[in-house]
């Protein structure tokens, strides 16, 4: 079996945005505000998250954040509805579609870009900037004036 390649990484990415599987064949319409509400505590179900945002938020008011891997956005609006300023980055269209969705149906707005964790750019920071979070990491810095 050969390793996959970038390319075979934004196929399988963009076709299976992270956490639509939990509500496959139920009848819920994706992209709605009901789609994003059964789904907040299914991608919440570790108890030490939402303490976790509630404790960081507080070191992070005033400062920029970017989410690199936001999927559909959950982790970003969490973070964005505790003070904190966010961009939220992923590698295909489609998921910054849906984030960008997900934020609509809650009332709320955010920026969003295509990127990779493997861009050059974000290898340059340093690690003391960026904090892991599961499978994803956040960076932080002044928020610009």
């Amino acid at each position: 079996m050969t390793e996959p390649n970038a390319q075979d990484v934004y196929r399988y990415w963009d076709s299976h945005t992270m956490g639509t599987q939990f509500l496959r064949g139920e009848a819920v319409e994706p992209g709605s505000k009901e789609f994003f509400e059964r789904l907040h505590p299914i991608m919440f179900r570790h108890e030490y998250l939402i303490p976790l945002y509630d404790k960081e938020s507080v070191a992070l008011r005033g400062k920029s954040l970017v989410e690199v891997g936001c999927g559909m956005g959950f982790d970003s609006l969490e973070w964005k509805k505790r003070g904190v300023d966010v961009t939220s980055v992923d590698l295909t269209p489609n998921a910054l579609r849906n984030a960008k969705q997900h934020f609509e149906v809650m009332g709320d707005t955010g920026r969003f870009t295509v990127g990779s964790a493997f861009h050059p750019l974000y290898r340059l920071i340093p690690k003391a900037l960026a904090r892991p979070f599961g499978f994803k990491f956040v960076i932080t810095g002044n928020k610009p004036a």
